[in-house]
């Protein structure tokens, strides 16, 4: 085991196999004895019995899997689970799964009788380097992804890429454009190292996974610690989700892929707004047609509407102003705020005429 960062008291460990993992949160449940709660979903379920079979959980919640499992108004299945199986806040909770079951048992986790310890075990890409990584627990409200949540960080995120080898090509790439982006925003070296080390439809080596997951986890724990309330600096880590999380909503795209073409399309805005340099925008569109990720979606005259629509009502909007990342050159990035309605006039623009700017690459 070792341990990678440490985040306000909370602990991000990476450990080589999940045997050893396992045996290091069985030494910590020795403290809670048979008050162990965890939160999974029924894909991890299915393909991690034996790893969840070895923990010994006292209760076990079971969530539908992927986003649609976050809406606010099936959380209260989850809280009376927990309450009907006598779960105090002398419980642990801990969440073993993909960005939508961490962001569920932090969530949970943070609001049930006001506050239960809890832990994450990341089994996905994405949540590794992401959702599992910096005390953001978001829920959905209808069409608006991660509209109520809570800033409250994990006791400890373990870290173990034997979880990865179960994930799907696609589920793995889903990830990758989480890792682009915090390339672009921070770490160009990150990029570099990518692009030396994976290639799509090639099975990719642990020790490039654990340096991949390194350096991106410093860059967000970098960030975040700078910034845990989310008021400023933290923004960088946004780059891409303000389209990205309208296209996932409206077209039920995977979270990284939407923020794939999110990062093309708000680069593109940078450059009216901001005066960026055209060769930015394609220099991240190449990177991300490189690994095999989406640089652009088809629209209609009606997609474009909805999509503006909901980035109308994006977290990130601050009265009649938006927060947006420019990125000057690949690891180096600014927050500017700018009108929103200046931002949407410009944005349906480029939604207009991107299809014929950018070769397709789905």
């Amino acid at each position: 085991m070792v341990e990678l960062a440490q985040l306000f008291g909370s602990s991000i460990c990476f450990f080589e196999t999940k045997s050893e993992l396992a045996d290091s949160l069985r030494s910590i449940w020795s403290v809670y004895s048979d008050r162990l709660c965890v939160l999974t979903d029924e894909n991890v379920g299915r393909l991690q019995r034996d790893f969840l079979t070895l923990l010994e959980p006292k209760v076990v919640v079971t969530l539908e899997p992927g986003e649609n499992a976050k809406q606010f108004s099936k959380l209260e299945r989850v809280y009376w689970t927990l309450l009907n199986a006598d779960v105090d806040r002398t419980w642990f909770l801990l969440g073993v799964g993909g960005g939508a079951v961490c962001d569920i048992a932090g969530f949970i986790g943070s609001t049930f009788m006001r506050g239960l310890r809890f832990g994450f075990v990341p089994t996905t890409l994405l949540a590794m380097v992401d959702a599992a990584i910096g005390g953001k627990n978001g829920v959905d409200l209808g069409a608006f992804k991660n509209t109520i949540g809570t800033i409250t960080l994990p006791e400890f995120v373990l870290l173990c890429p034997e979880f990865l080898s179960t994930l799907p090509a696609e589920e793995f790439k889903n990830g990758l454009a989480e890792v682009v982006k915090t390339g672009l925003i921070g770490d160009e070296r990150l990029l570099e190292v990518l692009q030396e080390l994976y290639r799509p439809g090639e099975e990719i080596k642990h020790s490039a996974l654990r340096e991949i997951i390194t350096r991106s986890i410093n860059v967000k724990v970098r960030v975040v610690s700078e910034d845990l309330g989310d008021r400023g600096l933290r923004r960088l880590l946004n780059f891409g989700h303000t389209v990205g999380h309208a296209l996932e909503l409206k077209f039920n795209l995977r979270h990284g892929f939407a923020v794939s073409v999110g990062m093309v399309v708000e680069s593109r805005v940078n450059e009216v707004l901001f005066g960026t340099k055209f060769d930015v925008t394609s220099e991240i569109q190449r990177i991300l047609a490189t690994l095999g990720l989406p640089t652009y979606v088809e629209l209609g005259e009606s997609d474009i509407e909805e999509v503006l629509g909901i980035a109308r009502h994006d977290k990130k909007n601050s009265g009649n102003y938006i927060d947006l990342v420019n990125i000057l050159r690949p690891g180096v990035s600014e927050v500017r705020s700018v009108k929103r309605e200046t931002f949407l006039e410009i944005l349906r623009c480029i939604l207009t005429e991107i299809p014929h700017q950018l070769p397709k690459a789905w």
